[in-house]
């Protein structure tokens, strides 16, 4: 009987230790946002840093598989006019904020995450040979959807939809 009492005890005290480690994780994956704005390279890209976008795939990844949610990527090329007018007007539109809201955003630069790049590369299968895009990536990252060049705020929320529509019926 005291056998008993002690593996109860035992099995209580890892489900708590299990627990713990499970929200001490999400805690920590939640602590990955964006790069500081020093990052940037002019205040127009400040934009969309007022928001929660990472700039690592792996810790996007991660947080989109704990919450269960697709991943919004934009790449850009900060130098590039096209790319800091979509992340100034489009990004910043309340209407495109409301639409990624369930996404877990993502923000690359094909110059400063260069490696970033070449993750998205890898991980996709899909060449990223002009900016601006939008990728949408299911939580494990693989591609639904992309679409290249600068897209307007109506053009970004149909992306977003579309890619909610896509992940309900995997």
């Amino acid at each position: 009987m005291r056998r008993a009492s002690y593996n109860l005890i035992l099995i209580v005290l890892l489900a708590s230790l299990i627990v713990i480690a499970t929200a001490t994780i999400a805690a920590l994956v939640h602590e990955a946002d964006a790069a500081p704005a020093e990052a940037y390279v002019d205040a127009e890209m400040r934009a969309i840093s007022t928001e929660r976008w990472h700039v690592d795939l792996d810790r996007a990844r991660a947080v989109a598989a704990l919450e269960g949610r697709p991943i919004f990527v934009f790449v850009g090329r900060w130098s590039s006019p096209e790319s800091r007018a979509m992340a100034r007007d489009v990004l910043t539109n309340p209407a495109v904020r409301m639409a990624l809201a369930p996404y877990v955003r993502l923000r690359i630069d094909l110059i400063v995450d260069a490696g970033e790049a070449e993750k998205i590369v890898m991980r996709t299968g899909t060449e990223i040979n002009s900016v601006p895009q939008c990728l949408i990536l299911d939580a494990t990252g693989v591609l639904l959807d992309r679409r290249a060049g600068e897209l307007t705020a109506e053009q970004v929320v149909r992306l977003a939809t579309y890619g909610l529509e896509q992940r309900r019926w995997d």
